[in-house]
């Protein structure tokens, strides 16, 4: 029998060919993923086998012949995707090198590991430690000028936003020394204006008190009339009386004049053409800068604008990171990019004329200066939930060098099982900290061909880091089980507070709200989760949740083509999961519309419990929303159980949707809102 496999090369974009001549129809699939493992060099986890006959794709499964899936074929063509990124521990081990020399301030020995390691340029430029934290960011805080000016002539982002809304202006200005701040303010990209929930640079240095760099940043450009998020110019927070002199030197209407721009800037607008991908067509589409409301609006054509309509989509100035002219992707010499992008997402737009596309880059980056000044666009809201100081924390990573064992832990009771093992409360014996260790059985995992997906949750959890996220602190392995260490999360799991009796809708809205940050943390890590329900969401002993259980999960390339196949919990699987559709990040907001209904109103919104039945009425999307709903919930449900998946709105839609109004999505990742289920858990898991 003679197999042809197809192997997806990402280094050339192209398939490579392997012929393979001494297997028979009684071979097994598992036999011939050993053979490509072994030609390929790579683990049998990264290799996925699939085929087209008679017109349809076919999973080859493990344990079956070839022949079962091939009865009639002498030559059979096999296509493999394999993952040609490199390993995770590689990257991680890279970045904490340079993470080291940073640290130690040797930039040679950061040149030296650049030059030598295996890891791409690339691929350590996106490499983020806690909150966000790029190389430029943590040079910026150790004080490091050399690292600043290497790594931002390597192409780092000097104005990106962490998580936790720290640039790399406004860490350099933690250090009451001045050498890092003139660094960055030296380069030509810096916005010395640049707003996050923190407010500006100048607000910072003005309340720690540090003259010479609010002179040095008032020299340089910084507003001293930009409001932040809570409505003050940087005079109300100066305490120090020297400050308090120098900035009103700075003040008055010449200062406000360089800013106020509207007379030299009128509403701009015109048609371009809005770039999608190399294999989608593009779309012409008729933009305006809307200085009311502080947008970027975009309409199908003139007409819908002319008409009055709502824009098709629209881009807020104020939370624009960079706008600038870009290199073609093609060969075309009249045509000409341009990129908008904001810490969401990136659109890129062009024009046939180069003079309209940098008239349209001028016009959005003073646009958008206007109304960070005058805060069009910036909101204030009456906060939902009580605001409560609580300092920052550090969140540990997941510990390689660590080897542990059964011997370092001791046992103290069991607080859940599943098909695969048990969970356990443990106690570190050196460090006596508490945790929850996962113990699952490689028989029953082998068994059920699930041994596989146990080392895919490790391998996804330990590079996850974020506050509603179960953190994974190790993992280790004996010839009868994979122990998972994680945080204890004594409360429970969500399905046990909805036994309890229905969640008050203030309460409910709290978790989802969490819940959706905890989605938008896993999509931007190209994660999908595929088993959000309530039985995986827990409850940490002050009341916030942690997505968990990450058995199903699985990193995407979204280059990929990828079939998904039928995993997760009936009730919350998506029709394209069910009909075994193109696999994307839109199932996981189908289980969330679930998920909120089942939240707030105690159930699912479908009324089968037979699996046929159900997954029949998910197909022909005949769900039934509880009259017990609000409006504004109803409303969201609705769209995100839509049938059609691009249909169904993305996170930031989700965030912008009127049921969160009033929720300060930056203090709720700080867990600065005090969780309103007090004292509710304590009964539930004794």
């Amino acid at each position: 029998m003679r197999i042809k496999v197809k192997i997806f090369d990402e280094s050339i974009n192209s398939y490579k060919t392997l012929n393979l001549y001494d297997l028979t129809p009684k071979t097994e699939v598992k036999e011939l993923k050993n053979l490509i493992s072994s030609y390929l060099n790579r683990p049998l986890s990264q290799i996925h086998l699939e085929s087209n006959y008679l017109g349809l794709k076919i999973l080859l499964t493990e344990s079956f012949p070839l022949s079962f899936f091939f009865p009639d074929e002498d030559q059979v063509k096999i296509f493999i995707e394999t993952y040609q990124k490199p390993s995770r521990s590689l990257l991680n081990t890279a970045f904490d090198e340079a993470l080291l020399t940073i640290q130690k301030g040797d930039l040679n020995e950061l040149k030296s590991i650049l030059s030598t390691s295996t890891i791409s340029l690339d691929e350590l430029c996106k490499r983020r430690h806690t909150n966000g934290w790029s190389l430029l960011h943590l040079s910026a805080f150790y004080r490091k000028v050399e690292f600043i000016d290497f790594l931002a002539d390597l192409g780092f982002d000097i104005n990106e936003e962490t998580y936790d809304a720290w640039t790399p202006l406004m860490l350099a200005c933690t250090h009451e020394k001045t050498d890092c701040v003139k660094a960055l303010l030296k380069l030509d990209s810096i916005e010395i204006n640049k707003l996050t929930k923190r407010g500006s640079a100048l607000h910072l240095v003005v309340a720690l008190g540090y003259c010479k760099t609010v002179e040095l940043l008032l020299l340089n450009g910084a507003s001293a009339q930009l409001e932040d998020f809570n409505c003050k110019i940087p005079l109300e927070l100066a305490q120090d009386t020297d400050i308090i002199e120098l900035i009103p030197k700075f003040q008055g209407n010449k200062e406000l004049s360089k800013f106020d721009i509207r007379s030299d800037l009128p509403q701009f607008a015109g048609c371009l053409n809005l770039y999608t991908s190399a294999l989608a067509k593009d779309k012409s589409i008729f933009a305006f800068i809307n200085l009311e409301k502080g947008t970027l609006d975009e309409y199908k054509n003139k007409s819908e604008f002319m008409k009055k309509n709502l824009p098709f989509y629209v881009t807020k100035l104020i939370d624009v990171e960079k706008c600038e002219s870009i290199s073609s992707f093609w060969s075309f010499s009249n045509i000409y990019y341009f990129e908008v992008v904001t810490k969401y997402n990136k659109r890129i737009y062009y024009s046939k004329y180069p003079e309209l596309r940098d008239e349209w880059v001028c016009n959005i980056l003073k646009s958008k200066i206007y109304c960070q000044v005058h805060r069009i666009g910036i909101e204030t809201m009456n906060h939902l939930f009580t605001i409560i100081e609580k300092q920052p924390q550090i969140i540990e990573n997941y510990n390689e060098n660590e080897k542990l064992s059964l011997n370092d832990f001791e046992r103290v009771s069991e607080i859940g099982s599943g098909s695969y093992g048990i969970v356990y409360k443990v106690i570190k014996n050196d460090t006596k900290a508490v945790y929850a260790m996962k113990c699952l059985s490689k028989f029953k995992l082998k068994k059920n061909h699930m041994l596989d997906y146990a080392i895919s949750e490790i391998d996804i959890m330990k590079e996850l880091s974020h506050p509603f996220i179960l953190k994974l602190y190790n993992s280790f392995d004996n010839d009868a089980s994979i122990y998972l260490i994680s945080e204890l999360c004594e409360n429970g799991d969500l399905q046990s507070r909805l036994n309890k009796g229905k969640v008050p809708e203030l309460e409910g809205k709290f978790y989802i709200s969490e819940i959706v940050l905890g989605l938008e943390y896993l999509h931007s890590k190209d994660v999908i989760y595929r088993d959000l329900k309530p039985g995986n969401i827990l409850v940490d002993f002050e009341g916030h949740i942690r997505l968990a259980d990450f058995g199903l999960a699985r990193l995407i390339d979204e280059k990929l083509d990828v079939i998904s196949t039928i995993v997760g919990s009936p009730a919350y699987m998506s029709p394209e999961v069910i009909t075994r559709e193109r696999l994307s990040k839109a199932a996981d907001l189908y289980s969330l519309g679930v998920v909120i209904h089942e939240i707030l109103t105690g159930n699912i919104p479908f009324s089968e419990f037979d699996c046929v039945k159900l997954f029949a009425q998910i197909k022909e999307s005949k769900f039934t929303i509880d009259n017990s709903l609000g409006k504004e919930a109803r409303d969201l449900v609705k769209k995100l159980l839509n049938r059609k998946p691009i249909l169904r709105p993305n996170i930031q839609d989700i965030k912008l949707h009127p049921f969160f109004k009033g929720i300060d999505w930056h203090l709720l990742y700080e867990k600065k809102y005090a969780p309103p289920n007090d004292g509710i858990y304590n009964q539930i898991i004794d």
